[in-house]
């Protein structure tokens, strides 16, 4: 026996519907039909222009989703451990970098740098090179013909803004950096900056004379030099002679107006000139400097030179690389003495391969 579930009235067998209150069971209701569109609405049909347009807007977004995520996740951490290719609180992962070898060039050893290289200086076991974009980049020997680069970003004080520096000298004890006044926001012009000897932090500074490019130790005082902003613009360029406290002792006239570079292997003082791109060998000994010798570089942008281990090596800016001068042809450039065609020097016998 079935009830009606709203009166409770005995149904007959059969019975669709209550013929006491006339609900219809629920079994028999049928779907109310669809109501027709409003008057003037589109007739439905396939997807137009405007579902189009929002199912290529999902399609970008997933797809911008997709590359971000790979951005961040294999990317990014690639070029952290290249170093210096984005500005990070951290200095980047040690990578090691095997340099071309040329056995007969006078460049007999060039390593690419993940960098824009502006200077550079050298103490054992270290070479560091200045970055233009920010920071500082350490190379040490990892091998025969290998290197080891490490970015290490160097920030101001203040406001934490990663520094650029133009040139780096070693005293023996700490690094010395010539920064543009600007970055410490306490005096107009440029600055020595002072860095500590491992973690590179900056621990002080002071004024500087206007327009060095370069500076070097000597084991009793210092050696600085001009980098005017043209090969042609009005301020005098001098070949400077500094004592330990940076104070001026004397000036000479310099082998060229745009020294980008300066190194001292222990006899001889090396000049790099960005202008001309050439370097020179100083004698210093006497009363005044005496060039030695002037030799053209291959490159177009000669942004620095250091003594390290015994060798000298120089940076290129164009090419982002780090040369080492022959040591045959260094040794050849020191003494002053004139080359022949074949790349020796007079009196010197060709080395055996």
């Amino acid at each position: 026996m079935e009830l009606c579930p709203a009166c409770a009235q005995e149904l007959a067998p059969g019975s669709t519907e209550c013929f006491r209150c006339g609900v219809v069971l629920a079994r028999f209701r049928t779907r109310p039909p669809t109501p027709p569109p409003p008057p003037g609405a589109p007739p439905a049909g396939p997807a137009g222009p405007g579902r189009l347009l929002s199912a290529v807007a999902v399609g970008l977004a997933l797809g911008a989703l997709v590359v971000g995520a790979y951005w961040v996740l294999r990317i990014r951490p690639r070029l952290d451990r290249i170093g210096g290719l984005r500005v990070d609180p951290r200095p980047s992962r040690p990578v090691r970098v095997r340099a071309r070898v040329d056995p007969a060039a006078e460049l007999d050893r060039s390593v690419p740098l993940p960098i824009d290289p502006l200077g550079a200086s050298a103490r054992d076991g270290e070479l560091l090179v200045g970055n233009r974009r920010g920071g500082l980049l350490r190379v040490r020997r990892a091998g025969e013909d290998e290197l080891q680069l490490q970015s290490v970003p160097v920030s101001e004080p203040d406001h934490g803004q990663v520094v650029s520096f133009g040139g780096l000298g070693w005293d023996g004890s700490r690094w010395v950096a010539l920064l543009d006044g600007a970055w410490l926001g306490r005096h107009a012009g440029d600055a020595f900056a002072f860095l500590d000897a491992e973690s590179l932090a900056l621990s002080g500074h002071q004024p500087a004379l206007p327009f060095l490019g370069a500076l070097a130790w000597d084991g009793k005082g210092w050696w600085a030099a001009t980098r005017k902003n043209t090969v042609d613009a009005p301020e005098e360029a001098w070949l400077y002679r500094l004592d330990p406290s940076f104070r001026e002792v004397a000036r000479f006239p310099p082998p060229g107006v745009g020294c980008q570079g300066l190194a001292w292997d222990g006899m001889r003082l090396w000049f790099a000139d960005v202008f001309s791109d050439r370097v020179s060998v100083l004698d210093v000994s006497g009363e005044a400097p005496r060039v030695l010798t002037s030799r053209p570089t291959p490159f177009s942008y000669l942004s620095g030179i250091a003594a390290f281990e015994g060798e000298i090596w120089v940076t290129e800016y164009d090419t982002k690389a780090l040369h080492r001068i022959n040591p045959r042809v260094r040794a050849a450039w020191a003494g002053g003495m004139p080359r022949q065609d074949d790349g020796t020097a007079d009196g010197e016998a060709e080395a055996e391969p």
